[in-house]
């Protein structure tokens, strides 16, 4: 409601997107100055938080390659954006790695515009990715945790452990799927699904009882499309896929007023979209926070691009220039 009155109303500054943008940079800066002193000692669960770092960086990383900003402000905003993915990374919340991907995202989405030069930089950056990943996952240290992640699904699928982070993801997508396939249309209701999580292998031999201790712990089954499945059956399912559709068709409606802002919410669409597999962000009301905040902060800075053409583009004899509000 906040955003709506905003966009109707608000007189922008001139500037405006430059502004907000350096408040987006200064936000990447402080949150990769933080994990790199804290580690995953964060202010907020450690996954939600990359989240949030993730959104800002959507809403940065286009302005990096709009070729209306200045050389020294584009470099200014993919320095941001690089410090926004460092953060993501050192924060090892492996859901929110799709960032890294972006700048492939964005570059895609150009080389459907400009073809050959652009396509070259694609296959470069991919080969960049790829080479980076590799060397990382190699480490000894393993940084990303992917080779953690890789054995902690071993060990779940055969030796039935689930006492770990993605082994408690696969008893818990397994439990899910379970209960939504004997009640698909509404579901089993969420104090139901808390009850089946807090008592899982409770009437089980000690030996197995005890593989599933961790999960006991836990109160959703980390997957936002499972966990509405489960709860509420295809209706909440689809009330769920219904907000990255809207979303998905926010960002075409956008592009007819502002390619940086429709490849923003594009963006954000993905962060949500794949972040979603792995945990139920939405549980976490710092997330929502962050997801609006950032959601907004795109219409705004439409509102101020669809402004600054208005006042900028000559005025054509005998017509008067269309006042639009994305």
């Amino acid at each position: 409601m906040a955003t709506i009155c905003l966009v109707r109303h608000l007189s922008p500054w001139p500037d405006m997107r430059h502004h907000i943008n350096l408040a987006v940079v200064l936000a990447l800066i402080t949150g990769c100055a933080l994990v790199a002193v804290s580690g995953r000692n964060l202010p907020s669960h450690p996954i939600p938080w990359a989240g949030a770092m993730v959104f800002l960086v959507c809403v940065l990383l286009p302005h990096a390659g709009d070729s209306s900003h200045s050389m020294m402000r584009r470099w200014l905003y993919g320095v941001g954006s690089a410090m926004g993915m460092a953060a993501v990374v050192l924060s090892q919340s492996r859901g929110a790695f799709v960032v890294l991907a972006f700048p492939i995202v964005l570059m895609v989405i150009h080389g459907l515009r400009t073809y050959s030069r652009s396509l070259i930089w694609v296959g470069a950056a991919c080969v960049l990715a790829a080479a980076t990943l590799a060397s990382l996952t190699a480490a000894p240290s393993d940084p990303l945790r992917l080779r953690l992640a890789a054995v902690e699904m071993e060990q779940a699928l055969k030796t039935q452990d689930f006492n770990s982070s993605l082994g408690a993801r696969v008893y818990l997508n397994q439990l899910a799927w379970h209960h939504f396939s004997e009640s698909p249309w509404v579901g089993v209701g969420a104090t139901q699904r808390l009850a089946l999580i807090k008592n899982a292998g409770l009437d089980l031999p000690p030996a197995q009882s005890d593989a599933l201790s961790h999960v006991r712990t836990l109160g959703h089954v980390h997957n936002q499309y499972l966990h509405h499945a489960m709860d509420n059956g295809i209706v909440g399912l689809l009330g769920f896929l219904a907000l990255l559709v809207c979303m998905g068709w926010i960002s075409a409606r956008l592009h007819a007023i502002d390619r940086v802002a429709s490849h923003q919410m594009a963006l954000i669409t993905l962060a949500h979209a794949v972040g979603s597999v792995s945990n139920v962000n939405l549980a976490h009301n710092y997330y929502a926070l962050m997801w609006g905040l950032c959601t907004g902060l795109v219409f705004l800075q439409a509102l101020a691009a669809t402004r600054t053409d208005q006042r900028t583009a000559p005025l054509q004899t005998g017509s008067q220039p269309k006042h639009q509000h994305p």
